[in-house]
């Protein structure tokens, strides 16, 4: 039996704008508010979760160049998804969110998979709909 995708939502708050090199990518500038990666994680959502809040790890996804060293961006909440695959988070936030092309899709079609609200009103609103426009409530 195939277990069901286990998806999140990191929320994350930059105080400044700051340009940051990420991997392939190479220098993105990130404005100051509020961003949202949407992530996979399988069983072991939560040790993936708590990975990426760790100040200092091995850069290995692009996540982690947001979340690690001195100028990190502050984590400020994370949603687990129980049978909900990120692709969909994903196309759901694009709905009311600005994308950051290619952050963190390199495995899949989507255009990527962080977004930006400049104010935190912007943010619960586009969390809000995207609660009520899913089957599945967050664990």
């Amino acid at each position: 039996m195939r277990a069901k995708p286990s998806s999140y939502l990191l929320i994350l708050e930059n105080w400044r704008e700051q340009e940051r090199r990420v991997g392939r990518l190479g220098r993105v500038n990130f404005a100051a508010g509020f961003y949202v990666y949407v992530g996979s994680g399988g069983p072991n959502v939560v040790k993936r979760i708590r990975r990426h809040m760790a100040p200092q790890k091995r850069r290995h996804w692009h996540i982690d160049y947001l979340t690690t060293g001195r100028r990190r961006m502050k984590s400020v909440d994370a949603r687990v998804y129980s049978g909900v695959p990120e692709c969909r988070l994903a196309a759901q936030l694009a709905r009311d969110l600005v994308r950051v092309p290619g952050f963190g899709a390199s495995d899949c079609t989507c255009p990527t998979h962080l977004f930006f609200a400049p104010g935190l009103s912007t943010l619960t609103r586009a969390l809000r709909q995207l609660g009520d426009s899913l089957p599945v409530q967050p664990t």
